[in-house]
């Protein structure tokens, strides 16, 4: 079996008069455009299954954000007209499931003779494999970064005391942050700002024209609308104040 990701959108086209009617007339018409197929799906995983992999893995191999409000997954068998013209021709980018659900994936790691006898040491002071005591730096490492940036965000948004939030860009708190975090990039911040939303420590709002600030939500547009276009407000919460002075001991 296999998957597609693929985008709805809205445009207007041009349509035939019905009714005996020849002339043309001006309609909006549903597009579904895909952006990545996923190939040898095994019997038992459904769309729900296959959308939450993706969710997480699909910047991995689409190299772009995903607004999950404008996109859809689908198996093969309710597969929209166009989703199954392009995957005929062949256009779009094709992983296979096993891709996603391996369980380990294998690197090698060049040492110069100097600092391979250093970690060969502390993995026997360690009683540990020299592959466990990587895997355990590597991820000690990678929690210390994604820790490091949440303090980033966090003592940003406290520097400002309006009452909606500090205004500020993705341009422009990319630009405070990476004096720290030279190589973080707008998808890492943007999971970095979602993450303390949903743990309840930042409160990002959007103005609407309609509503005024709105939180980030469903009813403050996906991520391409709330992020990439335009300023926003960051608000630390009172429960975020005790998680920052935890984040300040992290170097």
């Amino acid at each position: 079996m296999n998957a597609c990701l693929f985008e709805e959108a809205v445009a207007t086209g041009v349509v035939l008069g019905g009714g005996g009617s020849i002339a043309p007339r001006r309609e909006k018409v549903r597009l579904c455009i895909p952006k990545l197929y996923v190939t040898e799906i095994p019997s038992g995983v459904d769309s729900r299954e296959v959308r939450e992999t993706l969710v997480h893995a699909s910047s991995q191999v689409l190299n772009a954000p995903v607004d999950w409000d404008k996109h859809r997954v689908e198996l093969e068998d309710d597969w929209p007209r166009e989703v199954v013209a392009t995957w005929q021709q062949g256009r779009v980018k094709k992983v296979s499931w096993e891709y996603f659900v391996e369980e380990t994936r294998r690197i090698t790691i060049r040492l110069n003779p100097r600092l391979f006898a250093v970690v060969e040491n502390e993995a026997r002071l360690r009683a540990c494999s020299l592959n466990q005591f990587c895997v355990d730096a590597l991820s000690a490492q990678v929690r210390t970064r994604s820790k490091r940036l949440e303090r980033l965000i966090l003592e940003d948004a406290l520097s400002n005391d309006e009452p909606e939030g500090r205004p500020t860009s993705l341009p422009e708190i990319l630009t405070r942050v990476t004096s720290s975090l030279a190589d973080c990039r707008h998808a890492e911040l943007v999971d970095a700002i979602k993450r303390l939303a949903h743990m309840q420590y930042l409160i990002p709002r959007k103005w609407n024209q309609n509503h005024g600030f709105v939180p980030y939500g469903p009813d403050g547009g996906g991520d391409a609308d709330f992020f990439y276009r335009g300023d926003f407000r960051l608000k630390i919460t009172e429960k975020g104040r005790p998680y920052l002075d935890g984040l300040r001991s992290v170097p």
